[in-house]
């Protein structure tokens, strides 16, 4: 028995919620997986800015997840999941006029938060023992650590005034970076689990 299930949901800088569902075999260009080697660049920015908005940028950014279980030989549920941050490029926007180093550094770490929180989601699922309910399970636990990093973002711009108040920016830069290096073997993303 195999079931897979699609969850995509996307989180805009101040909290835009969106699902769907999409085949794997559907490619979308407008998105940027999560990498340290590539951080984000003024040009990934391509949506139409919000001239009516007192932001400056948009940073439309949130983690997808795929999930499949199975019996394996010997009875036991095994679930193999897939998780990624990713960025969307047509949702995010900047105000050309307010382009500057520190507010790239702040929609960086908008996308910052959506992996550290991807990574979060992967280690509760690798260390949860999975029963015959492991949707719901994964589901619910997604759902956890997707209100989590919603209420991560809210806190992020709070504390910072959107990038204005620069010693929270640095308390905050260092805080998600010291968190990811924590987690740093959830980076590739994919986990085998098993009922213990």
């Amino acid at each position: 028995m195999k079931k897979a299930k699609y969850k995509f949901i996307l989180l805009g800088f101040m909290i835009l919620l969106m699902s769907s569902f999409q085949s794997d075999e559907e490619e979308n260009t407008n998105e940027l997986t999560w990498s340290e080697d590539r951080p984000l660049i003024w040009s990934d920015f391509t949506g139409d800015a919000d001239r009516s908005s007192s932001f400056d940028a948009w940073t439309y950014a949130g983690i997808n997840y795929v999930y499949t279980w199975f019996y394996d030989d010997n009875n036991q549920i095994r679930a193999d999941i897939n998780a990624w941050a990713y960025f969307d490029h047509s949702q995010s926007w900047v105000k050309r006029s307010a382009i500057s180093e520190g507010l790239l550094e702040h929609e960086q770490l908008h996308f910052d938060i959506a992996e550290l929180h991807c990574r979060y989601f992967l280690e509760a699922s690798l260390n949860y023992t999975h029963t015959e309910n492991v949707e719901a399970e994964i589901d619910s636990i997604y759902t956890v650590y997707f209100e989590k990093m919603l209420s991560a973002q809210i806190d992020y711009d709070m504390a910072t005034d959107h990038f204005r108040n620069k010693e929270e920016q640095m308390k905050w830069n260092q805080h998600v970076h010291s968190e990811l290096n924590r987690l740093i073997e959830y980076d590739f993303k994919q986990f085998f689990m098993k009922k213990i």
